[in-house]
């Protein structure tokens, strides 16, 4: 029907044209909230026996790491000494691994622990 009649589609189409015209100049600027705009949830599952840590300095790291060694069943010294390898590419460093990790961040110790462990 409307391609036989090309005069009642353009006209359709610039009622249409016309009435997005005038709800853009009718409806206020700010009419979704602020709270709104931006944002995106999402449900983040953590692995197991793994926490949430807000702080990255030395001791929080140390305690957060502990309940992973005692959940895996491991000594301490085992889980931080393979850490100190991911986070510091050595075996033997003058620091402990959460203290490497305090000293290069948050961001560059997740990435390299992430690279030995793709590296495995």
């Amino acid at each position: 029907l409307l391609v036989r009649h090309g005069g009642i589609a353009f006209l359709l189409t610039a009622l249409c044209g016309g009435g997005i015209w005038v709800l853009s100049k009718t409806v206020e600027p700010g009419f979704i909230p602020d709270e709104d705009k931006g944002f995106f949830l999402c449900d983040v599952e953590l692995a197991p026996g793994t926490t949430i840590v807000n702080s990255f300095d030395n001791d929080t790291l140390f305690s957060a790491l502990t309940p992973l060694t005692e959940k895996l069943g491991l000594k301490t010294g085992t889980i931080m000494w393979c850490i100190r390898i991911a986070v510091s590419a050595m075996a033997a460093t003058p620091g402990g691994a959460t203290e490497i990790m305090e000293v290069i961040g948050k961001s560059e110790s997740l990435k390299r622990i992430k690279a030995a462990i793709d590296l495995i």
